[in-house]
């Protein structure tokens, strides 16, 4: 912890060294926080930690020399080799080309075309539809978490009616919060 923490430090500070108009986003990649942890005899105790974005994972994943910050250096380049070679393909496959002399080709393509642009509007449809049932929800927290300025993790847990432990073990689990 003591690592993470100099490392977080350290960014803090050059970050603030080298303002270029992003400072605001740079220190916003990190957040002291406490995380609940609940004790055999039923009390609840609060470790510390910070709360990272993704960027402010992968900036101090890239600073650490440990084996497991080598692993996650390794699995983010692996990853990053991945998707630009997928571009890369993607870029390079031939489009399919009508032949505007062939009218059952342009016939072809065009119900194509119809085709997927109703099944697009269908998804887009339901989509709104799906945002419309849970909008009032949406707002009337939204407008919570913009008097109070924050919303915590308990109040999501309640609202979701999850309880914050598990909610906070779910999130660990699928990788959105780290501890270190």
């Amino acid at each position: 912890m003591e690592a993470i923490e100099r490392r977080i430090e350290d960014a803090k500070a050059a970050d603030e060294q080298c303002d270029d108009g992003m400072l605001p986003a740079c220190l916003a990649l990190y957040r002291k926080t406490s995380f609940p942890r609940q004790m055999p005899n039923g009390g609840t105790t609060f470790d510390p930690g910070y709360e990272m974005t993704e960027t402010g994972v992968t900036l101090i994943g890239m600073a650490l020399t440990t084996p497991t910050a080598r692993l996650l250096q390794m699995r983010y380049t692996a990853e990053f080799n991945r998707m630009r070679a997928e571009l890369q393909e993607t870029a390079r496959r031939p489009r399919d080309l009508v032949d505007l002399n062939d009218l059952a080709s342009v016939q072809v393509a065009l119900l194509t075309l119809v085709q997927d642009k109703q099944r697009l509007l269908n998804e887009v449809t339901e989509t709104r539809g799906q945002l419309a049932i849970a909008a009032p929800e949406a707002a009337s927290w939204d407008a919570y978490a913009d008097a109070d300025g924050l919303i915590a993790l308990s109040d999501v847990g309640r609202i979701l009616d999850v309880g914050a432990r598990r909610l906070t073990d779910f999130l660990l689990t699928q990788r959105v919060l780290f501890r270190a």
